[in-house]
């Protein structure tokens, strides 16, 4: 194709798009092509809200294409991860509605995610009395310790996870 121009647009109220165009001229069979676009998000578009943006593609022989794709603005404040047994989800379900109800975003899961750096905090329910602390394995340990080192937040609701070994690198937090 040749001739290849894009612009960026947003319906996302509170998304300034200062550089919306980009020029990306002639490109063969296999090759890539990249553009710089200059976004900004208002103080008033919460953290951890999805944005969506559209994609304009034109190019000689009159090829007129589009795409549409959502980005996660800043980070999530909330990850929720529900270690409890499978008998008693309502002490992580009573924790994630509580935090629900202030209106804060949050995500969750019954692990710990992989890629922690996109959340701001860290909520973890083990809270069951049938659930021994080793179910926080030496290497979730690692993660939170990483996590907390790299200014993330946890909170920790557990009957027996600060009293019991196994210890992990998190004990010491």
């Amino acid at each position: 194709a040749y001739d290849i121009d894009a612009s960026l647009a947003s319906g996302t109220t509170g998304i300034l798009i200062h550089t919306s165009q980009a020029a990306y001229g002639q490109l063969n069979r296999g090759e890539e092509a990249f553009g710089v676009y200059n976004i900004s998000a208002d103080e008033s578009i919460l953290s951890g809200s999805l944005a969506g943006f559209e994609l304009d593609i034109e190019a000689g022989y009159n090829y007129i294409g589009s795409d549409t794709f959502n980005l996660k603005i800043g980070k999530v404040p909330v990850f929720l991860v529900d270690l409890n047994d499978y008998d008693h989800p309502e002490y992580a379900r009573a924790l994630e509605e509580a935090i629900a109800e202030t209106g804060i975003i949050l995500e969750s899961g019954r692990s710990i995610p992989p890629q922690l750096h996109q959340y701001r905090s860290l909520f973890i329910s083990h809270w069951s009395p049938l659930a021994p602390s080793n179910n926080i394995s030496w290497q979730q340990g690692e993660m939170i310790q990483e996590f907390l080192d790299d200014g993330g937040r946890v909170y920790l609701e557990s009957l027996y996870y600060w009293d019991d070994p196994p210890y992990n690198p998190a004990h010491p937090y």
